[in-house]
């Protein structure tokens, strides 16, 4: 049987209710196909612009009462959203207008059933809780979440489920008793265990008791996970071991403090970015980690309040070419390098010595951070030699900015013909 074109019925979209219009256009997420289909015709055009295309991706304070009036008042209006990020305030805000700003984002989310993404930088208060309400009964489609909560023990953020990604960052005082910083722990446990899909979690944990992540990681498999940010938490090494060798999936790896002993050598397998932070006070040993490591995909390596022997980390290096940048704060390991150790390296932050030896290798260096001021007025014939090598590609040097030094920094590059595009960077 074949289609006889003749007999086709001309539809249009247009002929359907305004509301099914606006159903189908729900579907439409990524900004450039909004874009694009702002541009077919002059009705789309009509409905898109501006209400599509500049509120889509959100951005506003608490202080904004007009405009988070606007989306309780126009539903249709707040439906359009789908990345909202609420940004810190004045400090001069008085506590009354904060808790009058946050029970209207908690009414203007209600609305907002697209969202896909919330952002919070602004500081918790009491009232906090009806904005993570909201957002749990309101949002089905939401997958990510970032934000700060002090009220680790009841907050209802941990009541939220199913996100993709989750970025959090609180600072719990000292609870009255252990038992309530436990039960808190439990809570978050079982929200991130209620996320199966979770491809990003960072988590911050700032001064106070360190929370425990033990009992997450022994639990925990997400198939989809890539990027893992820990900072501030106790974390067994054997426990964090196994969790790494369980998640192949893992490019984003970030740990501070580590207690990181060693890794199977086939484990992260598509690692692009690694920072490890160790204890100030006791610098943590990389050898076992880095002795067979190859992760043919790293292109980023921060390491500091660490140390490792050059004759591991030397070859660690050569068995590494993708790097492009490289950041060794107070670590101790790095030996010379033979020219084209590193062939792709753009950006390097160190100490003066490692800086140098990174310049030997002829790298195509374009950012330089770790000079110093003072060792490039001792001995600035030095400096200029090793730089040369990287002369052709750097485009910025930067240094810190100490008043004294200003002056015979720059007059001594001056002399020898060194022309560089400093930063000043306030200590």
């Amino acid at each position: 049987m074949s289609l006889d074109s003749s007999n086709a019925v001309k539809f249009s979209v247009f002929n359907l209710a305004q509301e099914v219009i606006d159903q189908i256009i729900d579907f439409v997420d990524a900004p450039s196909d909004v874009r694009a289909l702002a541009l077919t015709c002059r009705r789309f055009k009509s409905i898109l612009i501006p209400h599509h295309t500049h509120y889509r991706s959100f951005h506003l304070s608490l202080l904004q009462h007009d405009i988070l009036d606007s989306f309780i008042n126009r539903p249709a209006l707040a439906r359009n959203v789908r990345d909202l990020r609420v940004e810190l305030v004045s400090t001069d805000a008085t506590d009354s207008a904060l808790r009058l700003g946050e029970e209207k984002l908690a009414l203007a989310i209600k609305h907002m059933r697209n969202l896909v993404s919330f952002y919070s930088s602004y500081h918790p208060s009491s009232n906090k809780d009806l904005v993570w309400d909201s957002l749990r009964t309101s949002c089905p489609r939401l997958s990510s979440i970032r934000g700060h909560d002090f009220n680790l023990h009841n907050s209802k953020l941990f009541e939220i489920r199913y996100l993709e990604k989750f970025n959090l960052v609180f600072s719990p005082l000292s609870p009255p008793d252990m038992t309530l910083f436990r039960a808190g722990a439990d809570r978050i446990i079982e929200c991130f265990l209620g996320c199966p899909n979770l491809s990003e979690l960072k988590v911050s944990h700032g001064p106070g008791n360190l929370l425990g992540a033990d009992n997450l990681l022994r639990l925990a498999n997400w198939a989809k996970l890539t990027t893992l940010h820990l900072h501030g938490l106790n974390l067994d090494a054997a426990v964090l071991s196994s969790f790494l060798s369980r998640h192949p999936t893992i490019r984003s790896l970030s740990l501070s403090p580590c207690r990181l002993e060693t890794l199977a050598v086939e484990c992260l397998p598509q690692l692009r970015r690694l920072a490890i932070v160790g204890n100030q006070y006791l610098w943590m040993s990389m050898d076992d980690v880095f002795r067979d490591a190859c992760w043919p995909h790293l292109v980023d390596l921060t390491l500091k309040h660490a140390k490792c022997s050059e004759d591991i980390f030397t070859p660690f290096l050569v068995r590494h070419p993708t790097l492009v940048d490289l950041c060794l704060d107070d670590f101790r390991g790095l030996g010379e390098l033979v020219a084209g150790t590193l062939p792709r390296l753009t950006d390097k932050q160190g100490n003066h010595e490692d800086a140098l030896i990174i310049c030997r290798t002829c790298c195509p260096l374009k950012t330089l951070d770790g000079l110093d001021a003072d060792e490039i007025i001792m001995d600035p014939m030095r400096v200029m030699v090793d730089s040369e090598c990287v002369s052709e590609t750097l485009e910025t040097v930067d240094l810190q900015r100490d008043e004294y030094v200003v002056k015979e920094v720059t007059d001594a590059i001056a002399d020898l013909g060194i022309k560089w595009d400093i930063e000043w960077i306030c200590k």
